[in-house]
């Protein structure tokens, strides 16, 4: 299991939807946007209905599973 120092006075933005903390608003409202499971995906296959946050996972998601169409 993997643990995280927060040092006193860091962290102070926090995801409304998950309560991760962050210590740069920005990061914070990337995660927001992008990668919280509050947020919808944005990307989508064109060869099936798998959906993802991130292109780079749909990118992958394209190389490894349909791989042969290319």
């Amino acid at each position: 299991m993997l643990s995280v120092l927060i040092i006193e006075g860091m962290g102070d933005f926090r995801c409304k939807h998950c309560n991760k903390a962050y210590t740069r608003l920005g990061n914070m409202r990337r995660h927001e946007r992008y990668e919280c499971l509050g947020s919808l995906p944005r990307f989508r296959c064109s060869i099936c209905s798998h959906t993802s946050r991130r292109k780079h996972d749909l990118q992958r998601h394209i190389f490894c599973k349909h791989y042969k169409f290319f």
